[in-house]
């Protein structure tokens, strides 16, 4: 196996990084449009409460078709190689993405509205089902043999963050730059066509990776299951579940610190939209440092699971005081509920990609990293905003009533991934990938 250079590694790892960041700007940039824009754009009949609550479960929708995307661009990932699939993940989140910009209101056309805003959220969806696991897959065999595994890899996860902060700076903008009017009837669109546009650049610039020399070993010799995901099921089907409610409280967490804490604290806070995505930008910019330090101590001390376990047991013990600091309605402590709330449930999240393509062999190592946490994500990013919107629907939007239950959803999802993360009793990362 030829031994790839310092330089040519940064250059893959940028161009999988670049490809993630704008696939997870693309999504983000839907979290945001469902907090602020779609309940008044598309659902402008209902109270705040029920409108919040229609659309975050549009955006949840989304989530459905997350699972089926990953068996799809899976399946092409494990056969076809990782390159391949990656390119039409992007290109079909580009899709989905031009479409959510292109949809009348529900004034213009009614109810054809949100009706239409779901199909493309359901190809949102589709598209990225596949990406965050086969990045993390090509990067993950592409420095197979490289001490700071963990590191390198972790920079696949840097999207994500990547992807928040450009997005909310873009809402942010949009609603500094525009009269609230214009913002609302158009300027929240524009963040879409440029989503179209950059995927599609993202996509092209991709197709310039070289496949990955595993991957490539593996065909050579004639080893490609031919289905995958059967396989998958039948040799590991108890692993994808431990990855999968491993991955519940990350993805319940990081939903909830972006998209329902804004709805939170610009709807029934009183706070300015623009302050929202502040307060979720600044967020993001902590986590980055709190990735790098992560993802390095997980090499340094030879563990993933000690690393993964601090996020939901960390998000069990702030859930409460997060709500508290909220309710303070005092900026300063706003914006640290935000940040600290962000940085704890995402520090664990660092190391998963690596930990999951780790876990996995070559044969399915695409179609199992993805189908884990896409398998979760209705479950929890998809459905935590969702039970909380509903929650304060039934308190009438009294927050101040509603907040202990709402912690209570966070703490939930903390304790199930805290015992899932327990039953992988097994650690991957002295593990040599082949």
């Amino acid at each position: 196996m030829v031994e790839l250079s310092r330089r040519e590694l940064i250059k893959i790892i940028t161009i999988l990084n670049l490809g993630t960041t704008l696939e997870w700007y693309d999504f983000i940039i839907a979290s945001t449009a469902a907090a602020i824009v779609w309940p008044q754009v598309f659902f402008p009949s209902s109270n705040p409460a029920s409108a919040l609550l229609l659309s975050f479960t549009v955006f949840a929708l989304g989530f459905v078709a997350r699972p089926v995307g990953s068996i799809l661009f899976g399946h092409f990932g494990d056969k076809l190689g990782r390159k391949t699939s990656l390119i039409w993940t992007l290109l079909t989140m580009a899709l989905g993405s031009l479409g959510v910009g292109l949809t009348p209101s529900y004034i213009q056309i009614g109810i054809l509205a949100p009706i239409l805003l779901t199909i493309f959220r359901l190809l949102q969806g589709l598209g990225i089902g596949g990406e965050w696991g086969g990045a993390a897959t090509m990067a993950t065999e592409f420095v197979s043999n490289k001490r700071y595994r963990g590191f390198w890899v972790s920079w696949i996860q840097q999207g994500l963050q990547f992807g928040v902060i450009l997005a909310n700076i873009v809402f942010y903008a949009l609603l500094g730059l525009m009269p609230r009017l214009e913002f609302f009837e158009f300027g929240w669109r524009i963040a879409f066509y440029v989503a179209f546009v950059i995927a599609v650049i993202a996509a092209i610039i991709r197709y310039k990776i070289a496949e990955t020399p595993l991957f490539t070993k593996l065909s050579s010799e004639g080893q490609v299951l031919r289905v995958p995901f059967i396989e998958m099921m039948r040799r590991d089907w108890k692993r994808v579940l431990i990855m999968t409610g491993i991955f519940l409280q990350a993805s319940a967490g990081f939903y909830i610190a972006i998209s329902f804490s804004e709805a939170y604290i610009a709807k029934f806070l009183g706070f300015s939209d623009s302050f929202a995505v502040q307060t979720v930008i600044l967020g993001a910019i902590a986590t980055i440092f709190g990735t790098m330090l992560a993802s390095f101590l997980s090499d340094l001390i030879g563990s993933r699971r000690k690393i993964m376990i601090i996020s939901p047991v960390g998000v069990i013990l702030f859930s409460i005081p997060f709500f508290l600091l909220l309710n303070s309605k005092d900026p300063v402590l706003v914006t640290l509920a935000v940040i600290g709330y962000y940085f704890i449930e995402l520090f664990g999240w660092s190391v998963m990609p690596t930990f999951y393509a780790e876990w996995m062999p070559t044969q399915y190592r695409y179609t199992a990293t993805a189908f884990a946490i896409n398998l979760a994500t209705p479950l929890s990013g998809g459905l935590a905003p969702i039970i909380m919107a509903s929650i304060l629907q039934t308190f009438r939007g009294n927050y101040l009533i509603a907040w202990p239950y709402l912690a209570l959803v966070s703490i939930a999802y903390g304790i199930i991934s805290a015992i899932s993360v327990a039953l992988a009793r097994s650690d991957t990362a002295a593990k040599k990938i082949e």
